[in-house]
């Protein structure tokens, strides 16, 4: 009777055994079917994808400015402190008084204001700051302006080419103003990188400069252009005497605008390469990623605008964390 008993509760524990082994492999199937779909989540996560929307944008291409003026220079005729009578920023007539030169009384005698005269009609300044002289509208394509300007970007190194005229400095023959001619036309050069063909109108651009918080906008005729290093071009381009905003700068960054360009706005980093090392995406069909060719219409520092794409389409905006084929929710 005992073996009896014994023999039943062995089937049982037999029994319960394959019941927790079961429940126990049930269980390890939940987990790991959870941690697979959780890594998936999180690559789907990681890969960022973002719908597609129809934009345009103003097609734009950076570049530099420097002013070529004509103005002529004027040289103090005596030692001694210059004090300016004409304002800063004023028309002068030929001839016309600008200040005097002040000098000190010397063995007993009493000092006299010496008047200095413009030696030609134009708007005066007092502000040197070592170009007077070095970029005018003589012939412009005759300076390296490469090194024109990498000196030009370095702001603090331009005074040391007017040492001559520091406020120490009160000898005669030393520059003491410029006189800005506002009757003859200025030329700027412009230095810019990339292609220029989608830009030139009519042998013609226009340009956008932007100064503290003021803006202009203006289209301005080639005269003449130079290449050099590389695919840097040197720009020569007349700008009309009423154009007074070139008056108070000698360099400048600015853009060259271009036409409106319309297309399909997707995530700069978007942009990849397919199997065939053709320009792509990729983009979300059937719940999978497949890779889509695309033809880049513009590129700027956050976006692209392509063509080869629907708004109904989405977009991994970090492809390097995807792959052809893999899925996504």
């Amino acid at each position: 009777m005992n073996s009896s008993k014994q023999g039943k509760n062995n089937h049982g524990g037999k029994r319960r055994l394959r019941a927790d082994l079961l429940a126990a492999a049930l269980l390890l199937g939940i987990a790991i079917f959870a941690a697979t779909a959780l890594v998936r989540y999180i690559s789907y996560q990681r890969i960022d994808m973002v719908r597609v929307a129809k934009s345009s944008v103003e097609a734009t291409l950076g570049c530099e400015i420097a002013v070529l003026r004509n103005e002529t220079l004027v040289y103090a005729p005596a030692d001694g402190d210059f004090q300016p009578a004409a304002a800063a920023g004023s028309k002068v007539k030929a001839g016309g008084l600008l200040g005097f030169m002040s000098t000190s009384q010397k063995d007993g005698l009493a000092g006299n204001d010496r008047p200095v005269y413009a030696p030609q009609g134009g708007i005066v300044y007092y502000d040197l700051d070592g170009w007077e002289g070095i970029l005018n509208t003589e012939e412009p394509l005759a300076r390296d302006w490469e090194e024109v300007f990498s000196q030009l970007r370095n702001g603090p190194a331009i005074p040391a080419l007017a040492a001559e005229g520091g406020l120490e400095n009160q000898g005669q023959g030393r520059r003491i103003a410029r006189l800005v001619d506002n009757l003859a036309a200025n030329l700027i050069c412009i230095a810019v990188c990339g292609d220029l063909s989608p830009y030139v109108q009519d042998d013609s651009i226009k340009i956008r400069l932007t100064r503290s918080h003021t803006a202009k906008t203006l289209r301005v005729d080639l005269d003449d252009s130079l290449t050099i290093a590389g695919d840097t071009h040197y720009l020569i381009a007349a700008i009309g005497h009423d154009e007074t905003y070139f008056y108070d700068f000698r360099y400048l960054s600015a853009a060259i605008i271009g036409d409106q360009i319309s297309g399909m706005e997707i995530p700069l980093s978007a942009l990849t390469e397919n199997e065939a090392g053709e320009t792509a995406v990729l983009v979300s069909k059937s719940k999978k990623l497949v890779f889509r060719q695309v033809t880049v219409l513009y590129r700027g520092e956050d976006i692209a605008l392509v063509e080869g794409l629907q708004t109904t389409d989405q977009v991994a905006s970090r492809p390097q964390y995807a792959k052809p084929g893999q899925k996504i929710y």
